[in-house]
């Protein structure tokens, strides 16, 4: 007969299809009160589970002492048991993130791995009902958005919460009930971290102004998940009307068509928020949708500009002065996608003008080596094929509707006079296009 406790933690697991009985999970095992009872109520379930514990080396003797407690309920529980052991302070000062960031980086990025290398399905972490109105609570004071709001999933890729419908007296409870004693984190004790601070400072002082503070945030976090299935499928539709995809290496946003949204700002919110923009940078950037073009935003991984009518987001990249300077024939290599044949060859009888965009033939007899491949810069100026006059090279772009950030990573190729024979993949340069009295070929080939 299964108790009240093991009754709503296997309800809850059904309901959210987060176990199968013939799999087995590695459950991460600290020694504290919500990790061991997640491990007695797994094998109290019939779950197949291997433990792990992490040790910090943050507590001296308490950090042994966790560990030990931890292998020997392993032992009397015949659960298979492994350890890890971390030098925490070194790894956040290496990598200057907090204490708290480094331990949790280095537990999960192991447990994933150990999770390969013992062939299990998927990690058991002990978060419960209480943990997760901590996470809504940090969050909202974060700023973080509905999202934020949300609590922890139940089912996060491979991360598993079983406990979330249970709350930290009932875990305790469910502990007295069965007599299974557990450690305590003295750290835990101690508000000297915001997490620490909002569950022994702020939800106790809630708590005098409504008791039942907690039982009702949950629900507002179960409404507001709810709610959010409603609004992910609005914002699916809305980014639809507004997304595309622009040419390979871009996303385009259609600033007529956002402006046409019932709410603007969160369609561009749901968009950017995937390429590491800040609340605040989304805020400036829907402030500024008739900005002059030009207007640039930088996360930490992506560039946003605004081109015309549309917002460009594309990989960041820094700008580049390379300059590949090619002295005579050969293969010759701009980056690991872009190579470079250059070709001399006497023309034939039955020799036709390249056709394809990624070739070119030009007048070999007219074109001084070395020659330079560079991207484009202020004031290049050509003579483009089928035409008497010069033109710049940026107006040519622009009429031919190139992006901002097209322009900024076009390539030309010049000779050894300063001379563009080459708009690269665009347009060659009159002059020095193949004509009756051409006796040598050079042949610029693009290989990628």
């Amino acid at each position: 007969m299964l108790s009240s406790f093991a009754q709503k933690v296997k309800a809850f697991i059904a309901e959210n299809q987060l176990l199968q009985p013939e799999s087995t999970y590695l459950l991460a095992l600290s020694g504290g009160c919500d990790s061991v009872a997640l491990l007695r109520i797994m094998i109290e379930l019939n779950y197949h589970v291997a433990a792990v514990h992490c040790n910090f080396q943050l507590r001296n003797a308490e950090s042994k002492r966790d560990e030990m407690f931890c292998e020997e309920l392993c032992r009397s529980l015949k659960v298979p048991f492994h350890r890890v052991y971390f030098d925490t302070k070194a790894y956040a000062s290496l990598h200057h993130v907090s204490i708290e960031m480094a331990a949790r980086e280095l537990r999960y990025d192991y447990f994933e791995k150990l999770r390969k290398d013992i062939s299990a399905d998927d990690i058991l972490v002990a978060h419960h009902q209480d943990d997760n109105i901590e996470t809504a609570l940090l969050n909202l004071i974060r700023g973080t958005g509905i999202q934020g709001l949300l609590g922890m999933k139940p089912k996060n890729g491979h991360i598993i919460r079983p406990l979330l419908s249970v709350s930290r007296k009932e875990i305790e409870q469910y502990l007295s009930s069965i007599h299974q004693d557990y450690v305590t984190d003295s750290s835990n004790l101690v508000a000297d971290v915001m997490r620490n601070k909002i569950r022994l400072e702020v939800i106790p002082l809630l708590k005098t102004l409504n008791p039942s503070v907690s039982d009702n945030i949950s629900t507002t976090i179960k409404h507001l998940n709810e709610a959010s299935n409603v609004l992910n499928s609005a914002l699916k539709d809305g980014q639809k009307r507004v997304v595309s995809v622009y040419k390979q290496n871009q996303i385009a946003i259609n600033i007529k068509a956002l402006q046409k949204e019932v709410s603007p700002e969160y369609i561009l919110y749901s968009v950017l928020s995937n390429y590491s923009f800040s609340s605040a940078q989304i805020e400036n950037i829907a402030q500024s949708l008739n900005a002059s073009t030009g207007k640039r935003w930088y996360s930490k991984t992506h560039e946003l500009v605004k081109d015309r009518e549309t917002l460009l987001i594309a990989t960041r990249t820094q700008p580049t002065t390379k300059v590949l300077r090619v002295p005579e024939e050969g293969l010759f290599v701009w980056n690991e996608h872009i190579k470079f044949k250059i070709n001399l060859s006497e023309i034939t009888s039955c020799f036709e003008p390249s056709r394809e965009p990624k070739q070119v033939t030009l007048d070999g007899e007219i074109i001084a080596f070395p020659l330079t491949i560079r991207c484009i810069k202020q004031g290049d100026r050509f003579q483009p094929f089928g035409m008497k006059g010069s033109k710049l090279v940026s107006d040519l772009l622009t009429n031919l509707k190139y992006s901002i950030i097209d322009k900024q990573q076009q390539l030309i190729v010049e000779d050894a006079h300063g001379h563009i024979l080459w708009v690269v993949g665009v347009r060659v340069d009159q002059r020095f296009a193949v004509t009756k009295k051409t006796k040598r070929i050079l042949t610029l080939t693009i290989v990628t």
